[in-house]
């Protein structure tokens, strides 16, 4: 992680951060559950692809339940060098929520300012994927994009 004093980035560098969630965004996890270091599916495609693109000097953070154990953190790290992310070896692989520009995740809610989510609404998100039909109360809420 880089930093600067005083807060002054060097001209050219944007200093971007990206967050993004392993399970179900990175690494398809099709499979049950079995361990933090046990992770037997292939990446959703395209997740590598658009790791890789991203620019060289961006900060790549990883989010996970896995990352409770050491071995949790390698074993997601490994996942992502034999898939192909160049950067694997140097990536941040965490359970704790860093300082980000964006935050990728499959279960998330995106709050404008005003829109807390009722109970109703938080029991029916899903994760991609595993979505049935939209209800009339996710559609009223915003929830569902069309």
């Amino acid at each position: 992680m880089l930093h600067y004093p005083n807060n002054d980035i060097p001209e050219g560098r944007e200093d971007m951060k990206v967050a993004v969630d392993f399970d179900g965004v990175l690494n398809s996890y099709t499979t049950p559950w079995e361990a933090p270091h046990k992770i037997p599916d292939p990446p959703v495609p395209g997740a590598i692809e658009w790791l890789n693109s991203l620019p060289a000097d961006w900060e790549v953070y990883v989010f996970t339940t896995r990352a409770q154990s050491v071995d949790g953190i390698m074993a997601v790290r490994r996942w992502l060098k034999r898939y192909g992310y160049w950067k694997a070896p140097w990536t941040i692989v965490t359970q704790q929520k860093l300082a980000a520009h964006v935050y990728i995740d499959d279960r998330g809610y995106r709050f404008t300012g005003d829109n807390f989510p009722t109970a109703a609404t938080i029991k029916a998100l899903e994760r991609w994927g595993h979505q049935s039909a939209p209800s009339a109360l996710q559609e009223k809420e915003g929830v569902i994009t069309p």
